[in-house]
């Protein structure tokens, strides 16, 4: 399943500090079309006693090379005394009746649904898992949100790593280091659907007093100190000496979700 506009702009908004409180009851629903990212295009499916029905989900695991979770068990609609048509897609919503799209996407295969034929969506065939450059915790933050678990919101922080700050990589030290803080733009939506979010400004980091060492990871991390990293992106390797500074422009450390 792929994030709505709606989904997505609340989890990048973290980054701006803003929080995403979790739904308390996730509902699953079922599309003749398309919903898309807005969440409102598509035909939800409509028969006498038809009902969005309630999901649960696995915890955060690895999936499709990033980390994902999956509907714990089937999920049966009730049974339709007319046909019901190609069901095409699914959508997940925080309401039973209304509400927003957190989540869409389409079946493997098309559901041909005749009277008195229960749709059935078996346990793991409602996927949504995270790749690309965001750590490890906070993708598994980002799945935990469809688990009840709230998202807060943080003040961003530059920090400067040799090494890839989730496999072993150190955090530059010397005289003058120190972690700077940046702010983010709005979520926007790229031509490819995904929303965005980029640092709204040149960021610069103090004058090194002394040398840090070998530059080759940037980290945004979610604290001033200790805390945990945002994403993250390698960049080429760069000795810091004494009176040396790291000059980032705008728009240069981007992160999505889809």
């Amino acid at each position: 399943m792929y994030a709505t506009d709606y989904l997505a702009t609340a989890i990048l908004n973290a980054a701006r500090g803003q929080s995403f409180a979790a739904p308390t009851t996730l509902y699953l629903g079922l599309f003749l079309s398309n919903p898309g990212k807005t969440g409102t295009a598509g035909t939800e499916v409509s028969y006498p006693g038809y009902l969005r029905q309630k999901v649960t989900f696995s915890a955060p695991a690895p999936m499709n090379g990033g980390l994902g979770i999956q509907n714990a068990a089937n999920i049966t609609f009730p049974t339709p005394t007319v046909a019901v048509g190609n069901i095409m897609f699914l959508g997940l919503f925080d309401s039973l009746v209304g509400g927003n799209m957190l989540l869409y996407g389409p079946f493997a295969e098309t559901l041909g649904i005749g009277a008195y034929e229960a749709p059935v969506i078996i346990a793991g065939e409602a996927q949504w898992w995270q790749t690309g450059n965001m750590g490890i915790a906070y993708k598994t933050s980002v799945l935990n949100t469809m688990r009840g678990t709230s998202l807060s919101g943080f003040t961003p922080y530059l920090a400067l790593f040799n090494g890839n700050p989730e496999s072993g990589g150190a955090e530059l030290s010397g005289t003058g280091y120190k972690r700077t803080a940046l702010t983010f733009t709005a979520p926007a939506k790229q031509d490819a659907g995904q929303m965005l979010i980029e640092n709204a400004a040149q960021v610069m980091t103090p004058m090194a007093a002394g040398p840090w060492g070998v530059l080759n990871h940037f980290a945004i991390m979610d604290a001033v100190s200790s805390g945990k990293p945002f994403f993250f992106r390698d960049r080429p390797a760069k000795e810091i000496t004494k009176n040396f500074t790291i000059v980032i422009s705008a728009g240069e450390l981007k992160t999505t979700i889809t």
